[in-house]
Formats: structure tokens, sequence, C-alpha cells
């Protein structure tokens, strides 16, 4: 089984900076058509034709308002093809070739799970299998429902605490004396071990 994590950019951050959910900004509440996706990981990372297909970490990926990656996110809900073929895929192949090349390569089902924490849609998760290994099911998607639930809280927790992490430094800089420093002809009187001065 082949599979991707990825995490949601605000897609107006783009254009300025990079917005990134694992290390402490908000994620969206709502989305939209176009919402910009980061690659967060995948799985096998390397040594293996299919995984190189799939997009590299760290990249931005933007999807259409019809495809199965934003329908996951818009509608919040679990998403599965138990069988891919040339008609399934059609509809994908004036966004991006990725689809058929993966089907080409024997990819035969597919599941979306969205990631999502306290409300929020952090997300999605998409599993792959390919050769001889059977069709998702309901069963399966059951299961990947519940190991993205997981990897959301995971994931949401560990953007509260870098954000409550960053937090407390700002306050910690904040405290710090930064008033002027002593006049060069007022020295500080230093006792010597005979008691004087």
């Amino acid at each position: 089984m082949h599979g991707a994590i990825t995490l949601i950019r605000h897609a107006e951050t783009l254009r300025t900076r990079p917005l990134h959910l694992s290390r402490g900004a908000e994620s969206l509440s709502g989305l939209s058509a176009g919402t910009a996706l980061e690659r967060l990981g995948k799985s096998p990372s390397y040594g293996s034709d299919i995984a190189g297909v799939l997009a590299p970490v760290g990249r931005i990926l933007h999807f259409p308002s019809a495809a199965p990656y934003a329908q996951a996110l818009v509608d919040r809900r679990p998403f599965l093809l138990p069988r891919i073929d040339a008609r399934v895929i059609a509809p994908a192949a004036s966004h991006t070739p990725t689809p058929e090349k993966l089907w080409r390569m024997g990819v035969h089902s597919l599941m979306m799970a969205p990631l999502i924490a306290r409300g929020l849609v952090l997300g999605v998760a998409t599993f792959l299998r390919a050769g001889d290994s059977p069709a998702f099911d309901r069963r399966d998607l059951a299961l990947a429902c519940d190991l993205a639930a997981h990897a959301a809280l995971c994931i949401d927790n560990a953007r509260l605490y870098n954000r409550e992490h960053d937090t407390a430094l700002t306050l910690q800089r904040s405290m710090l004396p930064s008033g002027p420093s002593p006049p060069a002809d007022r020295r500080p009187v230093r006792q010597h071990a005979g008691g004087t001065s």
C-alpha cells in the first residue's frame, strides 16, 4: 500500500509567505475550490516507482473543485474509489497526468480521509493500492478514517504546542530588561578578597 499526507495551506499566504500547519499556524475552518495543499509526507518515501509519481514532500499542490482531494476536504467526508479505470480517471486528465500515470503503473484502488481536529480541516490522507492487493472496501475506509482522526489529533497537538511555545518565548523576551546601559563614568565597585575596594 502507498499513501500520502497532504496539509492545507491558505491560498492567500502563498503569495507572501508559506503557512506551515506543522509549525503552529492556524488552519482553515471553511474551504473552497482552489485550496492550496502542501505534501507533508508519503510512504514509501523512496524506492518505489509509484511514490516517484506522487508529488514530492514539500510541494504545493492546487486542486480544482471537482477533484477528489477538494471534495474530501470541502465535504469533510472520506472518499473511496474501489476500482480505478480509464473512465474514472478521464475527468482528471484535463488537470494533471498523475492519475493516469498511477493507473498505468497498476494502482487500482484509492481512498482519502480528511484530517479534522477541533472542527478544523487540516488536510487529507490518501491511500493507494496496486498490484495483486485487493481493492479497498468500506472496512478499509473505516480504518483509514480512524487513522486520519489520530493523525489529525497529533498534528493539531503539535501545532498548538508550537504556538504556545512561540508565545512563551515572545513573552520571556518582552520581560528582559531593555533599558540603557550605565554611563561609562559609573563603574561597579568590586571588592577584593582583603575587603577593600
